[in-house]
């Protein structure tokens, strides 16, 4: 659901079932915003067709297999976890269940893919020059021209389900399923402190979101 602050009016394009909506992202200019589940929405927000539908600027059909060259098919059932624009509005980064896939928007050509485990969050550096991403025990740090590693943390056994870095981009804090969230100096590499956030007790410990204070 999009709603208007300044009217409280709901804003739903009826042409989209229900089954979409697992990740969102606002391109730097707050015109676009991208929408993913199985596919990948593009809806232009600056042109809207009328009170409850929107301009759709694109959609990217599934996500390509990249194991494959010069496959067209997709990878059947891969859900969209979480998606990132770059700082600069011109690429997509997406994570899969299976993938890190980095696209050119709008347009939906594919820059790089790698094979990430249980692919949860994305994020981009404030530069656009890194993307840090988490799957299943780890949380790694690509190149985001090359999609080549620069950096990879080992968090074990675990899933990490969240990732954000600081305004500087000097640190990285990943959250994980049983509550914890580790903060890693992004120069080093270094794990700089771990937190229990939530109780083992509290039922479902996964950490969902993280944020950075900015105090700058």
């Amino acid at each position: 659901m999009l709603y208007d602050t300044r009217t409280s009016r709901r804003f739903f394009d009826s042409d989209y079932d229900e089954e979409i909506g697992t990740a969102l992202s606002w391109s730097p200019d707050s015109g676009t915003l991208a929408i993913g589940k199985r596919d990948l929405h593009l809806v232009d927000l600056r042109r809207p067709i009328d009170r409850s539908r929107w301009r759709e600027l694109d959609t990217i059909q599934r996500i390509p297999d990249p194991a494959a060259p010069g496959n067209t098919g997709t990878l059947g059932i891969c859900d969209i976890q979480d998606l990132a624009y770059s700082p600069d509005g011109r690429s997509l980064a997406v994570a899969t269940e299976t993938h890190l896939v980095l696209y050119d928007v709008p347009g939906g050509a594919t820059r790089w893919a790698r094979v990430l485990v249980l692919g949860t969050a994305v994020t981009f550096a404030g530069t656009g020059n890194w993307i840090a991403c988490t799957g299943m025990g780890e949380a790694r740090i690509l190149d985001a021209g090359t999609g080549e590693s620069l950096s990879e943390f080992d968090i074990g056994p675990v899933t990490v389900t969240a990732v954000a870095r600081s305004s500087d981009d000097r640190l990285l804090a990943t959250g994980d399923g049983n509550g914890f969230v580790t903060v890693w100096d992004t120069g080093t590499g270094s794990r700089l402190c771990e937190l229990k956030a939530l109780p083992a007790h509290a039922g479902f410990p996964d950490i969902t979101a993280l944020a950075f204070l900015d105090e700058s």
